[in-house]
């Protein structure tokens, strides 16, 4: 199996390690709107070619299912605490983990075939069968921490939870994100909301990648962990009342146009 990997900026040429045509093309850009990942992998793409989307956020997938409806496409979560220094620097802080499934639902032997890749050097993965709902409890997480870090003036995880405030509105935003699950069929646990705040007091002090983004002046994926969500509960029926998610997409939406402001 050959692969092709999204770079962070789309110049890079898209071909597989021997030249020929890939077999699976993995996407690990930033979800950002001037990243068309469509029109960055249409040359790549072929009959039988997967697609494997490593990105995070929720309601990330339809254009690509859209564009290529007759590929796989496999959609893919990534819980690691990595920052990047610089160019080809990372630093891994904590955790190293994958969930990947089929989208979206179900699983195929491209899956296992890649989890067995990933496992080879030290990755462990799981194979979910539901993994847009495993999407939606990554989102837990996400949507509390990484804009708290940018808002909270670039805060890490450890002062997020050392704060009473802090730690509460973190649990306020994931039990409304739990509650626009429940409207789109995937019922979670409460108790995913506690291991998420236990495991967040006991991991190494983290400054999110949203925050590092931040401060080096990029681009924030601002609908893909807000907006996304926000909508999602606006169109349910009954709308769900999410005051603090859209909050923190009001506010993370001013910055990131102050972002974009500075780079035109």
């Amino acid at each position: 199996m050959t692969f092709i990997f999204g770079p962070d900026t789309w110049s890079v040429p898209l071909r597989s390690s021997h030249g020929g045509p890939a077999d699976l093309i993995l996407v690990t850009t930033k979800v950002l709107p001037e990243i068309d990942v469509v029109e960055l992998i249409r040359p790549a793409v072929r009959p039988g070619v997967a697609i494997c989307l490593l990105q995070n956020g929720v309601d990330i997938e339809l254009p690509v299912v859209r564009a290529f409806p007759d590929n796989l496409l496999i959609s893919g979560l990534a819980f690691t605490c990595i920052n990047r220094d610089g160019p080809g620097r990372i630093r891994h802080l904590d955790y190293g983990r994958l969930t990947l499934g089929v989208y979206p639902e179900g699983t195929d032997p491209i899956v296992a075939q890649l989890a067995e890749l990933f496992d080879a050097v030290q990755v462990p993965v799981k194979i979910s069968e539901t993994v847009v709902r495993d999407r939606w409890v990554k989102l837990i997480w996400n949507a509390p921490f990484n804009p708290m870090s940018v808002l909270g003036g670039g805060v890490t995880t450890r002062d997020i939870m050392e704060s009473t405030e802090g730690a509460g509105l973190a649990r306020a935003v994931m039990e409304e994100v739990r509650s626009v699950a429940a409207s789109r069929g995937f019922e979670i646990s409460k108790d995913v909301i506690a291991k998420n705040l236990d495991a967040t007091r006991r991991m190494t002090p983290y400054k999110t990648s949203m925050c590092l983004d931040y401060e080096a002046g990029r681009r924030l994926e601002v609908d893909a962990i807000l907006g996304n969500a926000v909508r999602a509960a606006r169109s349910a029926r009954p709308a769900v009342a999410v005051p603090r998610l859209e909050a923190l997409y009001a506010l993370l939406s001013l910055v990131d146009r102050r972002i974009r402001a500075r780079e035109s």
